[in-house]
């Protein structure tokens, strides 16, 4: 088990190609245009960072992890 995770975190791997609804409610709901592959961390409904392709390695996911 990963000692930074508590119980608090959800994690999903979402196929948005072939569900194209979901795709787009993301979109709506969080204003995160979807590209392909994409992290998006959502906080209390809110999309607080998100990147795609190589640039999602600079995201620091232990600023975001609760702690």
């Amino acid at each position: 088990k990963n000692e930074l995770l508590s119980k608090n975190e959800d994690f999903y791997f979402l196929d948005l190609l072939n569900y194209r609804n979901v795709s787009a409610e993301i979109t709506e709901k969080l204003s995160v245009v979807h590209q392909s592959p994409q992290l998006i961390v959502v906080n209390n409904g809110k999309a607080v960072v998100h990147d795609s392709h190589y640039d999602i390695t600079s995201i620091n996911l232990e600023e975001y992890i609760a702690k």
